[in-house]
């Protein structure tokens, strides 16, 4: 069987339960039974008393307690007492331990047995046909033939060999003790709406049951092997009630292809769904706990266990079941590698198989109600013309995967075209650009994902995007977007776009504006995406964004400085993670939110090498410039990030508030010192101003006198 030390320990307690000789369908562990061993050597050893074909043991009570019977009479009377003791117990091997020995078709129980061994004795007699009961019997009654409690609350038996193949379950019926309905000739059983608990190994080995409808019931816990190597078993139906599947609970159902799983399942049990027919499994968000190989493992022909490669789950990501696809455990030596869809990929997937397709060309299309839809293009055209009609009919979507294998550099999609399916471009790595037309109104998810020589796309006039419609266009330098777009969904929207340069949005009335290559909220209160590959080292938060949005400025490596806005309210989570050369970071009091790793953290690409998960650390050098008990402060105590608290932003540099007062005295008294100078200067200019006005007044003076004497002089000759 498998080497896996959890599946060793899974069918150990198997042997534990049932017998031996009842496990040859492929389920007999060969290794790792030393517990089953010493278990049983320490029964055997056990001393009985032994008296007319029964060995017993007494209870504390001082009673009788059948352990084994080596009568061989077919019809076997359980006597009242033996030894002139009352006998009231059934051990777990009153009838021996080897079902193909025992000779037991019919078993009649007294009055005084009042406990019968949870593991159920009677899963030894292959020949039983029919349990009776004393009328006497205040704690079991047996109708039909089959064993109950006295309140017929509790299915305790159906005989292995009991004639028919149809059963209902009489209503009331709340417990299917343990191998209850255990290897029966039944291939119809009808449960009743009482019913609440399926014990461990309550229907298995019923080879004949085809179908188990349990829909109506209130069953909330099927246990461990609850239907075991029911090996012709192909339609379950399950109540809305559930919330526990226990390990092996259909293990060796290999006819059971589907199987719907409630919304009120929260656990799903080891081997629970192990050598199955079903080679996918939609697994409801309500599910937090999946065990080992519980679904996509078989057994093959040498006995190993093996992961199906072609297996799908389906469900959300983030969930139980997407961690499952992935799961792996280094002591047992396992890793699963399973396909994850959603419910939404897999419908599109189905729809896909279901559509009538036709050949057109380069082109695959099908009908879709009176208009066409482009299901494949393999044209390796450098330009590429999609059509606007084919056959006739108009040409309005193009479908998931249509253009991985086109090899064309430019596309151009014609008007009347609306939607692009999901994923619908992916992989097509020699396109370069796109062109969609303004008819476009939908882009699905992963539309455009690993298109990596992709370098410019105009969407036209889309409408709505989906999730990470660009991720992996590594070569992507532009992005032109409709003014009336409205929706951008899910985060990092523009993730692993190395070369992105700029984001342009048109005019419009839509919900998202861009300036200077940046995208924005429309109202300008939100910085949505700031491409990674955009030129300049430094950026200034424009006046008026409150936010910053999650995974806004990721892995944006060459910005140095980034200036915040005074009005900045919220930073979201990621906002500038990866930015390694954001050593230096300021944050101002008006900002009251700072999500999960916004700022000053990055991927540690050492710990993805060793054991290939991702691992959060700390930017080197990097330090958290605000003031004390701050928002901002308080996520790098949290973060353990060096903080610098008194500082101010000065010409470009964070410096300490008494070095900002000492260099603004300075300021003042350099202002104070020229503004003196210059007066100073102004009054020795005035001053020698009016010395040179009195100086030349006096020349003036001297000048007149010398004219007057002159003319004196004249007059007297």
């Amino acid at each position: 069987m498998s080497v896996h030390k959890k599946t060793a320990a899974f069918l150990t307690s198997l042997l534990l339960l049932v017998p031996a000789a009842s496990l040859t369908g492929g389920y007999v562990l060969a290794e790792d039974t030393s517990e089953t061993t010493e278990t049983q050597q320490d029964t055997n050893s056990q001393e009985y008393t032994v008296s007319g074909g029964f060995s017993y043991s007494l209870t504390s009570e001082g009673t009788v307690c059948i352990e084994s019977c080596s009568l061989t009479d077919e019809a076997l009377v359980i006597p009242d007492t033996i030894d002139g003791i009352a006998v009231t117990e059934l051990g777990k091997k009153a009838f021996g331990d080897d079902p193909t020995a025992c000779p037991f078709t019919s078993v009649s129980i007294p009055a005084g047995v009042n406990y019968i061994s949870a593991d159920n004795p009677f899963i030894y007699c292959e020949k039983l046909t029919e349990i009776t009961v004393s009328a006497d019997n205040k704690d079991f009654c047996a109708v039909d033939g089959v064993l109950f409690s006295a309140d017929m609350k509790k299915l305790i038996c159906y005989p292995i060999a009991k004639p028919g193949s149809a059963f209902t379950i009489p209503d009331g019926v709340e417990t299917i003790g343990s191998s209850g309905l255990y290897s029966t000739q039944l291939s119809e059983i009808k449960f009743p709406s009482s019913l609440t608990t399926v014990s461990d190994f309550g229907l298995s080995y019923n080879e004949k049951l085809t179908a188990a409808d349990i829909s109506a019931t209130k069953t909330d816990t099927l246990g461990q092997a609850a239907f075991m190597s029911c090996s012709v078993l192909s339609d379950v139906k399950l109540p809305e009630t559930l919330t526990e599947i226990q390990a092996g609970a259909f293990l060796g159902c290999e006819r059971l292809k589907e199987i719907t799983l409630p919304q009120s399942l929260t656990t799903v049990g080891q081997f629970a769904f192990k050598d199955t027919g079903l080679k996918s499994v939609t697994v409801p968000d309500s599910v937090v706990d999946i065990g080992y190989s519980a679904f996509g493992y078989y057994t093959d022909e040498n006995g190993e266990e093996k992961a199906d490669s072609d297996f799908t789950i389906i469900g959300t990501y983030g969930s139980a079941a997407h961690r499952y696809c992935t799961d792996s455990d280094e002591e047992y030596d396992y890793s699963n590698n399973f396909t994850f869809k959603t419910e939404e990929e897999q419908n599109a997937v189905q729809e896909l198989i279901d559509l009538e397709k036709k050949p057109f060309g380069d082109y695959e299309y099908a009908q879709v109600d009176d208009y066409a839809v482009i299901t494949s293009c393999t044209s390796t055209d450098a330009v590429l013309n999609v059509p606007a009609e084919i056959e006739g009919l108009p040409v309005k979507s193009i479908y998931p995967a249509a253009f991985s294998s086109c090899g064309s550099v430019e596309i151009i999609v014609p008007e009347g075209v609306e939607t692009i399916r999901e994923m619908a471009f992916f992989n097509c790595t020699s396109v370069k650009s796109i062109v969609l037309p303004a008819s476009m109104q939908n882009v699905g998810g992963h539309a455009f994902d690993t298109c990596s020589s992709l370098e410019t796309i105009n969407t036209g006039g889309t409408v709505t995007f989906g999730s990470v419609v660009f991720y992996g266009c590594t070569s992507l330098r532009s992005v032109t977007i409709s003014g009336n777009c409205t929706t951008l969904e899910g985060d990092a929207f523009f993730s692993d776009c190395s070369a992105l340069e700029e984001i342009v949005i048109t005019n419009g009335n839509g919900s998202f504006s861009s300036k200077d290559g940046v995208l924005y909220s429309k109202d300008g209160t939100e910085l949505i995406a700031y491409p990674e590959a955009k030129s300049g080292k430094s950026f200034k938060i424009p006046k008026g964004v409150k936010k910053i949005a999650d995974y806004a400025f990721l892995d944006c490596q060459d910005l140095k400085d980034v200036v915040m806005s005074k009005e900045l309210e919220e930073i979201g989570d990621y906002s500038f993670y990866g930015c390694t050369n954001l050593k230096k970071f300021r944050c101002y009091d008006s900002l009251k939110t700072i999500g999960e790793y916004a700022v000053g953290f990055c991927y540690n690409s050492e710990a993805d090498t060793q054991n290939g998960e991702t691992e959060d650390t700390p930017v080197e050098g990097f330090k958290l410039y605000t003031n004390k008990n701050s928002a901002a402060y308080n996520y790098a105590k949290k973060n353990s990030l060096t903080v610098v608290t008194g500082t101010v932003r000065l010409f470009g540099s964070n410096i300490t508030i008494w070095a900002a007062v000492t260099m603004a005295a300075a300021a003042v008294l350099a202002v104070f010192g020229a503004v003196f100078a210059a007066v100073k200067r102004s009054l020795r200019k005035k001053k020698e101003k009016r010395s040179d006005a009195e100086r030349r007044v006096k020349i003036e003076e001297k000048r007149k006198k010398r004219q007057e004497e002159k003319s004196e002089d004249n007059d007297e000759n």
